[in-house]
């Protein structure tokens, strides 16, 4: 076994990358590409962490216009890709429930 060079955070997201577009197992893909199936493990679980806290979604209090135009829902946006068109009185309760699992 030779040393192997420290590979830069842009390299294991490139590997993790090219892990997911291989269909293969994370065990096999390491075996393939001669990377410790530990270390993938490793790099996979800091790349979800860091995703989950780049998306994790807070709540922001919102203030009405009055721009002379009424409507009886509030558009939200979670995320890149999910927009929600709610009833103003529609239960926060049941709000939070729908955001845990849009977030899953």
């Amino acid at each position: 076994m030779g040393i192997s060079a420290r590979r830069s955070r842009q390299e294991w997201e490139d590997i993790l990358a090219a892990h997911q577009s291989s269909g293969l197992s994370l065990k096999a893909f390491g075996e393939r590409e001669q990377i410790n199936y530990h270390t993938l493990i490793y790099w996979r679980q800091i790349f979800r962490k860091k995703s989950k806290e780049e998306s994790a979604g807070s709540f922001i209090k919102i203030t009405p216009t009055s721009s002379g135009e009424t409507r009886s829902f509030v558009e939200l946006h979670y995320g890149k890709d999910i927009s929600l068109n709610l009833p103003l009185d529609y239960d926060v309760s049941d709000l939070v429930i729908l955001l845990k699992g849009l977030s899953c």
